[in-house]
């Protein structure tokens, strides 16, 4: 496979930076530009450049110093974000905190104080879970903090401060899995304190695992997972899981039907780490997750919503007229999140329809019609359905 050498060295320098460990070895003929591009593309450039300060004497004048130098400054940048999440967050606690708001940090927040260096862990934004009765109190605290909303309705309300801070206020675990979004409409019973706040609670581990898993489900059948979601795994299981009750997390993982995904991702992380010989269906895996980025793609979600009610061709057609119905008229929540005049009136939807339409013909045909074609697309169909099937989620 193109550039494979590549991506192996990619793991080998994440394992040396997240063990603290000397690597001696640089692939022949190694294209340095890639590797800093997909590392880039998984925001896992800044990790990776702790892993050159334990590059071998012997190595160490075989990389390039313009390689040095991208790399240093995302590992700055990288650190420069780390701190203003990290004020950002000690702020709206403490803030909370004097407002009697009770609020779980959730997802990167919890677990990036066990990497080697919390900036290791890239945050896209601070994920927190609060009560929706302190819906209000919330919008007046955040705006007072300079905060402005981007959107709101739904399950959770986003807002912004420049320059790069974007704070998601979450009123429900929301994982898509019934069974487990069940057992986290109860995660506020289970918890307890984290930090020097008494209104500022910590998941238990083994709720955070399983959560995590269902996260990363969510994220596969959404639209893909990239490399930081598995890293996760290999710090949880590191650092914390000798601390947990494996059998109250296998339980909650065999009733949400993810247990096998849970357990093959993690051997797949294993193996990806040892460098050992994949399959063919382990490698068509390996592919998906490169190319899937940080953040996933458009046709990978494409792909897993026809899939949703098995590989039949009835439910593959009726899925696919459900899905070209929900691109040109999505749904009400969806819409409340841009039209914000919605939230207020949502009998207005079809005149907001009517507006997403003119706008989306005029100014971002090419991408919608992308969209569109990638609902059509039989080949990514038949990718997603073998991708599925090899994480374990079928």
């Amino acid at each position: 496979m193109e550039h494979k050498k590549e991506q192996k060295f990619i793991f080998l320098l994440l394992h040396s930076a997240l063990n603290q460990t000397v690597w001696s070895r640089i692939p022949e003929g190694l294209d340095w530009k890639y590797v800093y591009t997909l590392c880039k593309y998984h925001k896992i450039a800044n990790m990776v450049s702790y892993a050159l300060d334990y590059a071998d004497e012997a190595v160490q004048g075989q990389i390039p110093e313009n390689v040095r130098q991208v790399f240093f400054k995302a590992r700055e940048k990288g650190m420069a974000r780390e701190a203003t999440q990290y004020f950002s967050l000690e702020e709206i606690q403490k803030k909370f905190e004097e407002h009697h708001i009770d609020n779980i940090p959730l997802k990167g927040a919890q677990l990036k104080p066990y990497y080697p260096s919390p900036d290791m862990r890239f945050l896209t934004d601070l994920d927190i879970l609060c009560h929706k009765e302190d819906g209000e109190k919330i919008s007046m605290i955040m705006e007072e903090l300079g905060y402005t909303m981007d959107h709101g309705g739904g399950h959770h309300d986003v807002y912004v401060r420049r320059p790069f801070m974007t704070v998601e206020i979450h009123w429900i675990c929301s994982t898509n899995n019934p069974v487990m979004d069940q057992l986290f409409d109860a995660i506020w019973e289970r918890c307890t304190s984290w930090g020097e706040y008494s209104h500022s609670y910590g998941m238990p581990w083994e709720d955070y695992y399983v959560y995590m898993v269902g996260h990363m489900a969510k994220h596969l059948k959404y639209s893909g997972i990239g490399i930081r979601m598995l890293l996760d795994f290999y710090i949880f299981e590191k650092f914390l899981g000798e601390e947990c009750d494996w059998k109250y997390i296998e339980t909650h993982l065999e009733e949400a039907k993810l247990l096998r995904f849970a357990k093959t991702m993690s051997r797949f992380l294993q193996n990806c780490f040892k460098g050992e010989a994949m399959s063919e269906q382990e490698q068509i895996l390996w592919d998906y997750i490169w190319g899937s980025g940080a953040y996933g793609t458009m046709e990978n979600h494409t792909g897993v919503r026809l899939l949703k009610d098995g590989g039949s061709k009835i439910s593959i057609l009726k899925n696919r007229l459900l899905l070209y119905i929900h691109i040109l008229f999505p749904p009400l929540e969806g819409m409340q999140q841009n039209y914000s005049y919605l939230r207020k009136c949502p009998v207005l939807l079809p005149i907001a329809w009517l507006e997403r339409l003119v706008k989306k013909t005029l100014f971002e045909k090419p991408k919608s019609l992308k969209i569109l074609k990638a609902a059509g697309d039989t080949k990514q169909l038949k990718k997603m359905e073998i991708v599925c099937r090899v994480a374990g989620l079928y």
